[in-house]
């Protein structure tokens, strides 16, 4: 990697699958790769979207970051523990890894990455499916799915396996030939919306948020509804949010925002590490020096 520029920011996203990690002056990670590498025993660093083993973590990070960098954004988890930030800033401010950083919510990411910040987000992750509600950019009420793609992808490929074994079986023939002629017809049938369903639940989860906003913030979300995360590409997701949402707000105009990526929350670094003003919050050496991990308390880093 090379640094474009004295004032180009690093922008780090490790989830539980990928890492997505590259410069702000650059619409895509410039490495991408799984979070479970041979220097961390196949083991990723962070489980259900939330760091576990810092010290794997931080070698994902630094392997990948130039060591020059001078500003770098760290994307990290909506509920992330405060005692992990502490520890992150801590490490990577006394072994000289940065000059200074910022850390940044991935719900928060996720919208500026579809140029809003009031919305709400819907992010369906590998290691887990979140919805927050932002408002004037800030975030006000969150809940979270300890499932996400990586779930159904496993529960996809159990159900695969028993039906090669039901196939097998000669006895079965015609049973068998009337699925399949099922199947052609309803592609996305019973199998997938079973697979899919945990991770559909955060419409409820949803929907408790919206229930504690005045109606003027409840109208306001529900026009500017995000779809983000490597959900975003399965097939009838958004077609299937409609039509939740439509159950529960009859009375309401949905609206519903869908671009197919997996770097949603990278992207919205991007955005974020481009406006001018952010630069102030980043906590610099001297900041540390000063104040060590309570500049965070400082900056309302653990708000």
């Amino acid at each position: 990697m090379f640094v474009a520029s004295d004032r180009s920011t690093v922008v780090v996203d490790i989830g539980t699958e990928t890492y997505k990690i590259g410069y702000s002056d650059n619409g895509i990670p410039t490495r991408f790769g799984s979070s479970s590498t041979i220097s961390n025993g196949f083991v990723s660093p962070v489980k259900y979207s939330k760091i576990v083993d810092v010290p794997a973590y931080l070698k994902i990070l630094r392997d990948n970051i130039p060591q020059d960098t001078s500003y770098l954004c760290i994307a990290e988890n909506t509920f992330e523990e405060p005692e992990t930030r502490k520890e992150i800033l801590r490490i990577l401010m006394e072994e000289d890894d940065v000059s200074s950083l910022f850390f940044a919510k991935s719900g928060l990411l996720d919208s500026f990455s579809y140029g809003k910040y009031t919305s709400l987000v819907l992010s369906f992750n590998g290691g887990s499916t979140q919805v927050c509600s932002i408002i004037n950019g800030i975030i006000t009420n969150k809940r979270m799915i300890p499932e996400g793609c990586l779930f159904v992808t496993n529960k996809f490929r159990s159900g695969n396996s028993a039906l090669d074994t039901y196939k097998s079986l000669e006895q079965a023939r015609m049973k068998k030939e009337d699925y399949y002629e099922e199947l052609k017809r309803n592609p996305f049938g019973e199998k997938e919306t079973s697979c899919h369903s945990e991770i559909l639940k955060i419409v409820d989860y949803a929907k408790e948020i919206l229930d504690l906003c005045s109606e003027e913030e409840r109208c306001l979300l529900l026009s500017n509804i995000l779809v983000a995360g490597s959900g975003s590409t399965i097939p009838f997701i958004q077609s299937e949010l409609d039509r939740m949402f439509s159950d529960r707000f009859r009375s309401y105009k949905i609206r519903i925002f869908l671009r197919e990526c997996r770097f949603h929350t990278f992207f919205g670094g991007v955005v974020f590490s481009n406006i001018g003003s952010t630069k102030l919050l980043h906590i610099g050496k001297m900041d540390y020096q000063e104040y060590g991990v309570s500049i965070l308390e400082r900056k309302e880093y653990l708000k």
